[in-house]
C-alpha cells in the first residue's frame, strides 16, 4: 500500500514501511532508495514513479526546480538519487538546479541523472560540467534506460 503526503509542495508517494524484506534465499533486509523525479512533464514523472515504486523505491515528484531542490534537503540519505528533466523558459533551468544541488552535496552524496531534450554533445558536456553524473538525451527509446541508469549509480544501487 502507498501513502500520499506533501513535503514542501512536492507530492510524496511512499510505501508505509521504510524497510522491506527482499525475496531472496538469504532473506536479507534492504533499505529502500529515495528517488526524486524533477520534470515539468507530469506524464513522464508518473510513469517513472511507477517504475521505481515497482522496485520498492520511495518516489518524490517535483514539477518545478524549487520543490526539487527542497526535496534534496529533506531526509538526506546515501540511498537518494535525483532525476532532473526539462523545465520551460518561465522556471529555473535544469542546469541551474544541478549547480545548486552540487553547492550542497558532492557527487558521492547525491547522484544526479539529467534527462534532456537538449541532446547535442555540447548540452551533454554542460550537464556533466555542472555536476550531473549521467546525461540521457530525449527522446529515449525505453523508460527502462532511465531506471537502469539510476540503478547503475553506486550510491543509488
Amino acid at each position: 500500500n502507498s501513502v500520499v503526503s506533501s513535503i514542501n509542495g512536492c507530492c510524496l508517494t511512499a510505501h508505509a514501511a521504510l524497510l522491506w524484506t527482499a525475496p531472496s534465499r538469504q532473506n536479507r533486509v534492504c533499505i529502500m532508495r529515495r528517488i526524486i523525479i524533477a520534470d515539468e512533464n507530469r506524464d513522464l514523472r508518473t510513469v517513472l514513479a511507477f517504475k521505481f515504486q515497482h522496485q520498492q523505491d520511495t518516489v518524490i515528484n517535483a514539477d518545478n526546480t524549487k520543490d526539487a531542490f527542497y526535496a534534496t534537503l529533506e531526509e538526506p540519505t546515501d540511498r537518494t538519487a535525483i532525476i532532473i528533466g526539462d523545465f520551460g523558459p518561465t522556471t529555473t533551468p535544469a542546469l541551474t538546479l544541478v549547480t545548486d544541488i552540487r553547492s550542497v552535496f558532492d557527487p558521492a552524496e547525491l547522484p544526479i541523472v539529467v534527462v534532456s531534450s537538449h541532446a547535442f554533445p555540447e548540452n551533454r558536456a554542460e550537464a556533466l560540467e555542472a555536476g550531473a553524473d549521467i546525461f540521457i538525451p530525449r527522446p529515449f527509446h525505453r523508460l527502462d534506460d532511465v531506471v537502469e541508469a539510476v540503478n547503475s549509480l553506486p550510491k543509488a544501487a
